[in-house]
């Protein structure tokens, strides 16, 4: 499958693994050429073996668990998840991330498990912005389970009070158009997230909230993030926004790989379809300085 196009890549794959069997662009062209010629484990099978060349790597085990997220394969992402949250504990990206996987699995007692992890440790970086992305996402988690009505008694009473107590504490748990979140595997990187808003403004790390009520949480400038925006209504006449980055390269004394970005888009949070609107996007970045696009939203 693919014609001429996937055969080229093939060929220039195996070309660049003679070469140096560490160029992660190569893994990635040929991965994206045989996931749009419909070989998603084809494309899996490329990008892990990256992990192979550097299983210790927490840089590529998460670049890979990125890219199979985007691919829809949740299971892999979350055994490389796994790994780098084994390795390194006192992370809380890694727990959040490996709940991310475990939760779009279905896995959800797993996920919560993640979620309560980082809203209960005190981890030395970066802890407020994950808890509040991680309490968004858990109450997210806890509102499908009751909206699908497979609780009942003591354990439907147990994850509505859950539920509350996470609203309680972020204060925005309003019902909201538009949830996005960065999230990448190198630290010492700057990266910033910019939504240009379709009545032309620009939520950035300079005007973190608009006119038209969109918010961006925070600057992260160092490893990992997350970064988050929300926007609690929708535009005028359904008008998309445009979603891009602001890469400062990969100042990481550990340049092993190249910084990846995961993109993590819901629609209509708290709403109910809530549920049916999460989408998972990779981005393999270059090593120098660069604004990217990443998608274009209509909430």
């Amino acid at each position: 499958a693919g014609g001429s196009a996937r055969i080229g890549e093939e060929i220039a794959y195996r070309a660049a693994r003679k070469l140096n069997e560490l160029d992660v662009k190569a893994y990635d062209r040929v991965a994206r050429a045989r996931a749009l010629s419909g070989d998603t484990m084809g494309a899996v099978r490329a990008l892990s073996s990256l992990v192979e060349k550097r299983p210790r790597s927490a840089e590529a085990n998460r670049l890979v668990g990125y890219a199979c997220m985007a691919l829809g394969q949740y299971g892999p992402a979350a055994e490389l998840f796994e790994r780098v949250r084994l390795n390194r504990p006192f992370e809380p990206q890694s727990f959040l991330e490996e709940a991310l996987a475990l939760e779009a699995l279905g896995r959800y007692s797993e996920a919560a498990r993640n979620y309560e992890i980082v809203l209960a440790r005190n981890f030395p970086r970066h802890l407020s912005e994950v808890r509040i992305v991680a309490g968004y996402h858990y109450a997210r988690l806890l509102g499908g389970l009751l909206r699908e009505g497979g609780l009942s008694g003591e354990a439907k009473a147990s994850v509505s009070a859950r539920q509350a107590a996470l609203k309680g504490a972020t204060n925005e748990q309003a019902r909201t158009a538009l949830q996005l979140s960065i999230h990448w595997n190198t630290d010492s990187t700057d990266i910033d997230l910019w939504v240009v808003e379709p009545e032309g403004e620009r939520c950035y790390y300079s005007n973190k909230e608009t006119k038209a009520g969109g918010k961006l949480f925070w600057d992260t400038t160092t490893g990992y993030g997350p970064e988050l925006y929300r926007r609690t209504s929708k535009p005028a006449g359904g008008a998309a926004s445009d979603v891009l980055i602001h890469y400062y390269g990969n100042n990481s004394p550990r340049w092993t790989v190249p910084t990846a970005v995961l993109y993590v888009r819901d629609l209509d949070v708290f709403g109910p379809e809530d549920a049916y609107t999460r989408r998972f996007s990779m981005r393999i970045l270059p090593k120098s300085s660069a604004v990217l696009r990443l998608a274009k939203e209509l909430p």
